[in-house]
């Protein structure tokens, strides 16, 4: 881009002149432009900031009327006699971003900003650029106070910013303005030298050109090549050299410096032509390299790092094959526990910690009729895990599985730990069993609970229908389920030793659960052992939704348990039929057992201990006056 800078010390004056020349117009290919003004306003009122002045609202209109066509405003900063304006071409307005100004005074006492500095800051494209016109110390003496002046002003400016950038940070800086630096030597000898055109002579006794080599002052700036005579100081109005009283020397005041490494210089001027104040005004060109994001090829790199992130995460990330992730465990029977097994294999490149996790909105991992194990664990690279999952239905289950408010039916969420989740889905059909059925329906369904169709107990309702659709219909006395058990006990087992007290074979208690659901056998056959058959009567009455007691009615059983005529009206009187009944078909046998305590071993409390749940959870009734 081409980027002109501009400065001019207008000594307090207006002009009518015609500055397209200065703005560099006629070039008509510039892209940035800025322009320094300093002494806009020389009055008392304007240095000590008495009242606002209206020449920097004229030069302003001045400049605008002047400028090359196609520039808008980015921005600008006023200090007492110092002025900067930046501007740009329209096109280029919606890539200036992150705009600053800033000014720091360094005149009377170090404070007053008749001398001192202002500054606009900005980002074009991908390119930090700072522009500042600065007003140093006057009179040829003051070399060490412009030096002075110079350091205050750069490391001042922007430091009071929330993300501080000093100048000399930026990738392009122009630093221009009246900087005062004079020529050291005889003003008759310096004025011979300029007439016989031996200005490069001159330039070795420039102060500024002395202490930039001495590496006191603008360390790292560079300036273009001067090929014009100094620029002060002048008769106004002329291009005389001074005639007043003071007779000053001539010196090249007005100077445009730049630190950057993407800068190629242009050209370096003045502009005698334009006469109203005592200097006269210096423009430099530059072409300026913009860092500019190619979208072409952001696009393509975006691409190719997006591709070797992602490439990378997924060499990191916890990988992991399943043995499967269906698994239908067939037909389940009540009680009877279904082991399958996933295998997990470590296919990734880290170790591995797995777990299973709730679904959203439920507190446990999996169905209460199915575990896992181990739900969690670490797995190696290049090892596998075996995890078991157990399926099997008890009287916790069992009685919603019966109604059809669950299924065997679950979805796992196997999670990695920094990885992403597995799905392993989980079904099973389960065989509807009478463990698990309230006794008021079990006395309403004639024949064996599997002879129901599967389809019509998918729910509570259809399943209450079929179990009693007519309520005329007369139920049985007890359910048939029990009085097959205890009738096999009754015959066969009264006086075993052991009996309620020894644990019975699981395959056998399987087969007699079997004949209990299907009464395809309408009798348990006496090669089971009394064991088995007594523990299946304990987990059978255990597994009623309601126990032979209802909930209901254990405060009243407690508060009249040592009280035989008030309990026997609680449970003969008040509970249903059918657990009356129930209740005493069971106390009828238990009192049988007793009869023959010397063969069997038996007694009262032995019996309430270990059959309470045939009542409730707890055996509330004295046994005395039970038996």
């Amino acid at each position: 881009l081409r980027v002109t800078a501009c400065t001019w010390n207008v000594n307090g004056q207006l002009t009518s002149e015609d500055i397209s020349e200065w703005l560099r117009k006629e070039d008509g290919n510039s892209d940035i432009i800025a322009i320094g003004f300093q002494e806009l306003d020389l009055s008392a009122e304007a240095l000590l900031q008495l009242k606002e002045s209206s020449r920097a609202e004229e030069w302003v209109k001045i400049v605008d009327k002047h400028l090359p066509i196609d520039m808008c405003k980015v921005r600008g900063i006023r200090l007492v006699g110092m002025l900067l304006l930046v501007y740009a071409k329209s096109n280029l307005r919606e890539f200036i971003t992150e705009i600053h100004a800033d000014h720091v005074g360094t005149g009377i006492m170090g404070m007053m900003g008749n001398k001192g500095g202002v500054a606009v800051r900005f980002k074009l494209h991908l390119t930090t650029m700072c522009f500042v016109n600065s007003h140093l110390a006057a009179h040829a003496e003051e070399i060490e106070k412009r030096n002075q002046d110079f350091k205050e002003v750069s490391s001042k400016l922007f430091s009071r910013s929330s993300q501080p950038l000093s100048v000399l940070d930026h990738e392009t800086t122009f630093w221009f303005g009246d900087l005062n630096y004079r020529i050291a030597g005889n003003e008759a000898i310096v004025k011979d030298m300029i007439k016989s055109g031996l200005l490069d002579d001159l330039f070795k006794f420039d102060q500024l050109n002395q202490q930039m080599s001495q590496r006191k002052v603008f360390q790292n700036f560079i300036e273009g090549p001067i090929k014009f005579i100094p620029t002060y100081k002048y008769d106004p109005g002329t291009n005389n050299w001074d005639t007043s009283e003071k007779c000053r020397a001539p010196a090249w005041c007005d100077r445009i410096l730049w630190k950057a490494t993407n800068v190629l210089f242009v050209d370096y001027r003045s502009h005698p032509s334009l006469k109203c104040s005592d200097h006269k005004p210096v423009s430099a060109s530059f072409n300026v390299f913009i860092k500019v994001i190619n979208k072409e090829k952001q696009q393509e790199i975006l691409h190719d790092v997006i591709r070797d992130l992602d490439k990378n995460e997924n060499e990191h990330l916890p990988q992991i094959s399943l043995s499967q992730q269906e698994f239908n465990f067939g037909d389940i029977k009540y009680n009877v526990s279904k082991t399958e097994t996933l295998n997990v294999v470590n296919t990734g490149k880290i170790p591995i910690r797995y777990s299973f996790n709730p679904k959203p909105g439920e507190s446990n991992h999996c169905k209460p009729w199915l575990e896992i194990k181990p739900a969690s664990g670490n797995i190696m690279k290049g090892k596998s895990a075996e995890i078991s999952l157990i399926m099997k239905v008890t009287s916790e289950t069992a009685t919603k599985l019966n109604t059809g408010e669950d299924k065997l039916e679950d979805i796992l969420i196997l999670h990695l730990d920094d990885g992403k989740e597995h799905f392993v889905s989980i079904t099973g059909n389960y065989l509807p069993s009478c463990f698990g059925v309230a006794i008021e329906t079990l006395v309403y369904i004639p024949g064996g609970i599997r002879e129901i169709p599967i389809n019509k107990l998918n729910t509570k309702q259809m399943f209450e229908k079929i179990a009693h659709p007519d309520r005329n219909v007369t139920p049985l006395e007890i359910p048939k389920e029990l009085w097959l058990l205890m009738d096999y006990l009754n015959v066969y087992c009264t006086e075993k030793e052991g009996i309620f007290t020894e644990t019975g074979l699981e395959t056998e208690m399987m087969h007699v659960r079997d004949a209990m659901d299907t009464l395809s056998i309408l009798y348990i056959t006496k090669e089971f052992s009394a064991f088995s058959v007594a523990n299946c009567l304990l987990e059978f009455l255990d597994a009623f939704p309601q126990p032979v007691i209802p909930h209901s009615f254990f405060q009243k059983c407690i508060d009249n348990c040592n009280n035989f005529i008030a309990c026997k009206q609680v449970i003969l009187q008040q509970i249903p039929t059918s657990h009356r009944n129930t209740f005493k078909y069971v106390c009828a046998f238990l009192r049988k057992l007793l009869l023959k305590i010397g063969k069997n071993k038996l007694d009262a409390k032995t019996l309430g201990t270990n059959t309470d749940k045939v009542y409730f959870d707890c055996l509330f009734v004295n046994y005395e006056c039970i038996f």
